[in-house]
């Protein structure tokens, strides 16, 4: 049997901006537009100067506050990781990641503020203090488990985004046909 030594070369917290900044848009790009929409949503954003400082406040509370909870979340993944000792288990590690990972989202979206910003913040402390206590085995599953969930999310995007475009062509040429208008 042939033994595969795979390293880890990279460090977290550029696995988590590499993939952000491909195809000339970032995280913090997204981040912040969601933030801003919740805001306008928030407020009901009406262009007088008054709702735009309460447009700025509200922006600013969405922010701090997820980051906040991004923070708080990762510290207390990584108190577990390193006191609960699951060197042995690699794959309980792992899923300890992608649980805390997926609650803080579904949290922050139940509570109205924003999951993309916590899970930034989240990813970049866990990066920071979780990882140097995770066994080789889990940093390794961790980063190919990511790696695959964002592989298929693209994917998905690119079916749906596809799809959208034939079935928009099929039903416009369609309508021409049945009226008779190019």
């Amino acid at each position: 049997s042939v033994s595969l030594k795979l390293t880890i070369q990279p460090t977290p917290l550029r696995l988590l901006l590499r993939p952000a900044t491909a195809f000339g848009e970032g995280i913090v790009n997204d981040a912040v537009s969601i933030v801003l929409y919740q805001g306008v949503t928030e407020v009901g954003f009406k262009g007088d100067p008054s709702t735009l400082g309460r447009l700025l406040l509200a922006c600013l509370r969405n922010l701090a506050l997820s980051a906040l909870l991004g923070v708080f979340n990762a510290l207390v993944a990584s108190y577990v990781l390193k006191r609960a000792n699951m060197k042995s288990d690699p794959v309980r590690e792992s899923c300890v990641i992608m649980l805390v990972a997926f609650t803080t989202y579904m949290l922050c979206e139940q509570i109205d503020l924003s999951g993309v910003v916590a899970i930034f913040v989240l990813g970049v402390v866990l990066s920071h203090y979780a990882y140097n206590n995770m066994a080789y085995d889990a940093k390794l599953g961790s980063v190919m488990a990511a790696e695959m969930m964002s592989f298929v999310a693209e994917t998905v995007v690119y079916i749906f985004c596809g799809r959208h475009l034939a079935l928009r062509v099929l039903l416009t040429d369609s309508h021409h046909e049945l009226t008779g208008k190019h």
